[in-house]
């Protein structure tokens, strides 16, 4: 048998990283989200900047989505979704979520 039936076998394929991979990072951004907005009202381009990214991903837009569907953040002119002044903040049950996950002497994450 050669290398290249081997590797292909079932059993010996590596199982797909990228959808695990990409599971961490949604989980770790989720997180980092709530720990971003505990305290304080960002729009989507300052998450991501306080997130280290460049620009909005799909990803995190994935998790803002996640995030409201969840009702743990909100955003702060709810009447005007689209507005260029729109941002979002923790609910109720956001910070609930916040002080169960990561207890109350943890700072925000730049």
């Amino acid at each position: 048998m050669s290398f290249k039936d081997k590797i292909n076998q079932p059993e010996l394929r590596p199982e797909s990283g990228s959808e695990s991979r990409q599971e961490l990072e949604q989980e770790s951004i989720y997180d980092a989200v709530i720990l971003n907005l505990f305290g304080t009202q960002l729009s989507k381009g300052k998450l991501a900047k306080a997130l280290g990214q460049k620009s909005v991903s799909g990803g995190l837009k994935k998790v803002i989505s996640k995030l409201m569907e969840e009702e743990l953040i909100e955003w702060t002119i709810p009447e005007k979704p689209n507005s260029s002044k729109q941002k979002y903040r923790l609910t109720a049950k956001g910070k609930g979520y916040y002080k169960t996950k990561f207890g109350n002497d943890v700072g925000i994450v730049k």
